[in-house]
């Protein structure tokens, strides 16, 4: 298994646990600043992304590379479209997730 990915899994289930049951804690943070601050003050809408980022890291903890490569494609997508679409999330840290999103989607393909 790739090293980079298995942190990167790592990462996003603390992250994802810190936004469910340490929301002041600094993994907590990541995720949501990501988006403008009017979108995340919705209890739901906050815990639904932590279930997200929560799967998403166990996929990438996965040895199935396709899985893992789709993974990533999903989220370059979805944040593709947030930036596109809604306008709900801020331009330079979306433009570095869809860019790091696409870069590990191609390392774990390969």
């Amino acid at each position: 298994m790739f090293l980079i990915i298995f942190l990167n899994g790592i990462y996003d289930i603390t992250c994802g646990m810190s936004i469910l049951f340490f929301p002041k804690f600094f993994f907590a943070k990541i995720h949501k600043e990501v988006f403008y601050d009017k979108y995340m003050n919705n209890d739901l809408l906050l815990r639904i992304l932590a279930y997200w980022i929560i799967t998403q890291g166990f996929i990438r903890l996965s040895n199935d590379n396709y899985l893992i490569c789709i993974s990533y494609l999903l989220e370059a997508f979805v944040f593709t479209y947030e930036y596109i679409y809604f306008k709900t999330v801020i331009n330079y840290k979306t433009l570095w997730i869809v860019f790091t999103s696409l870069l590990l989607s191609i390392y774990s393909f390969f």
